[in-house]
C-alpha cells in the first residue's frame, strides 16, 4: 500500500505568508502609533526656507534656565494690590467675564504659564526681548501639550518646546519651526493687551498671576532685562529694517499672508487707524482708560464700517452708531453689536520686521 507523500511546499508557503504578514502589520502598527501619539526624540525635521533658517538661532539650549509656571492659584485684587505698584506693566486678556492679568515683572522671568481656564488647556507666553505676549491653546491634534523655554532665540524671539515631542515653537506667532510638529501653528486663545496695574485693577472679576519667588528677585531681573541688548544681538548678521527705530513698539497683524505693523504712538495720536489687510477691513483703536490699543474687524451686519471721532465720540459714518474703545456698540442702529477681534500681537519693530520683512506700515 502506497503512502501519500507530504507536500513540502505548504510549510514553505505558510512561512512566506507569515513573513509578508509581519512586514505589512509592523509598519501599519508603527504608523498608527506615530499618528495617535507623537513619539518623543524622533529625528527632527529641519526647515531650510529663507524664513525659517537655522542661522538665525541665537544662544545655547538650556531648558533649566527659566522655570515655567504650571496651574497657578491666581490672586484676587486684595492680594495682588499688596505686591504690585500702579506703574507696573501687566498683560491681560478677558474670557467670559474674568480678566486674567499677568504682571510683566513676574512673567518675564518664567516666560510661559501652562494652565487650564474653564477646562481649556492654555499657555500664556511672553518674550520680553521682542516685546510680545500671546496666549495659545495647548491642544494640538487631540494632544494636550506642555511647554517649556528652550533657552535660545530665533530672530530675537523666544523659542519654546513641547515636552511630548521636543518640537520647537515660536512665541511670537505660535508656529513650530522644527520637530514633529513643524509647520503646525498653535491656535490663539484670546487677544492679549498691555496696560498698567493702576489702570486695570478696577476691572471687576480679576485673576492675577501670583509670584513664586520674592518680588525683589522679580523686579531686579525685570529691570536688568529691560537694559539687555540681546534682542538686537540675536539677529546676528541679519539686518533689521531701518524704517523705524528697532525698539519702536507697535501692533502687528497677519491676515491671508499679508502683514501690517502700526506704531502704538500713531494709534494713540490718531485714536483710530483704518486699513485693509489680507482683504479684511480692520481698525486699530486706542483705549485711553487702559492706555492700550486693540485691532478689530470693522464690519457688522454684513457692512463695512467707516469710523471717525465726532465730538470725542467714536461713531461709524454708515449708521451713526456710537462705539466704545472695546468694540462695543452703544446708541444707534447697531446697538449691542460687537466688533470681532482678529489675531494680533504687540512687538518691537526689529523682531516683527525680521519675521515679516514685507510688512505694511502706516
Amino acid at each position: 500500500m502506497k503512502t501519500k507523500k507530504k507536500n513540502k511546499k505548504i510549510p514553505v508557503l505558510l512561512f512566506i505568508f507569515f513573513i509578508l504578514t509581519l512586514l505589512c502589520i509592523i509598519p501599519i502598527h508603527q504608523l498608527l502609533k506615530y499618528k495617535n501619539t507623537p513619539p518623543k526624540n524622533e529625528q527632527l525635521i529641519h526647515t531650510t526656507t529663507t524664513r525659517w533658517s537655522p542661522e538665525f538661532i541665537f544662544g545655547e539650549i538650556d531648558k533649566t534656565m527659566f522655570p515655567v509656571v504650571t496651574n497657578p492659584k491666581y490672586y484676587a485684587f486684595d492680594q495682588a494690590d499688596t505686591i504690585l505698584e500702579d506703574s507696573d506693566v501687566v498683560y491681560f486678556f478677558e474670557k467670559n467675564g474674568t480678566t486674567y492679568i499677568y504682571p510683566a515683572i513676574i512673567l518675564s522671568y518664567h516666560h510661559v504659564v501652562n494652565d487650564s481656564i474653564e477646562s481649556e488647556p492654555i499657555a500664556m507666553t511672553l518674550c520680553l526681548l521682542s516685546g510680545s505676549a500671546a496666549v495659545y491653546e495647548r491642544t494640538v491634534e487631540a494632544q494636550v501639550l506642555e511647554f517649556g523655554v528652550l533657552g535660545t532665540l530665533y530672530n530675537g524671539n523666544l523659542l519654546m518646546y513641547d515636552t511630548s515631542t521636543d518640537s520647537q515653537w515660536l512665541q511670537l506667532n505660535g508656529e513650530a519651526i522644527e520637530g514633529y510638529y513643524t509647520h503646525s501653528r498653535l491656535k490663539t486663545y484670546a487677544p492679549v493687551l498691555k496696560s498698567t496695574w493702576g489702570a486695570i485693577k478696577s476691572q471687576p472679576n480679576i485673576a492675577v498671576l501670583p509670584p513664586i519667588r520674592e518680588m525683589k528677585f522679580y523686579r531686579d531681573f525685570y529691570n536688568s532685562f529691560l537694559k539687555s541688548p540681546f534682542g538686537i544681538e540675536s539677529l546676528g548678521e541679519r539686518k533689521h529694517s531701518p524704517l523705524f527705530d528697532p525698539f519702536t513698539i507697535g501692533i502687528g497683524i497677519e491676515v491671508q499672508n499679508e502683514s501690517a505693523f502700526y506704531r502704538l504712538d500713531d494709534i494713540k495720536e490718531k485714536k483710530i487707524i483704518q486699513d485693509v489687510v489680507g482683504g479684511f477691513p480692520i481698525v486699530a483703536i486706542y483705549n485711553a482708560s487702559l492706555d492700550s490699543s486693540s485691532i478689530y474687524l470693522r464690519s457688522a451686519r454684513n457692512q463695512i464700517l467707516d469710523f471717525e471721532f465726532k465730538n470725542n465720540i467714536l461713531i461709524d459714518k454708515n449708521t451713526n452708531t456710537q462705539w466704545n474703545s472695546n468694540g462695543q456698540a452703544g446708541e444707534g442702529e447697531l446697538k449691542d453689536q460687537r466688533l470681532q477681534s482678529p489675531i494680533f500681537t504687540e512687538a518691537y519693530w526689529f523682531s516683527w520686521s525680521s519675521f515679516y520683512p514685507n510688512t505694511k506700515t502706516f
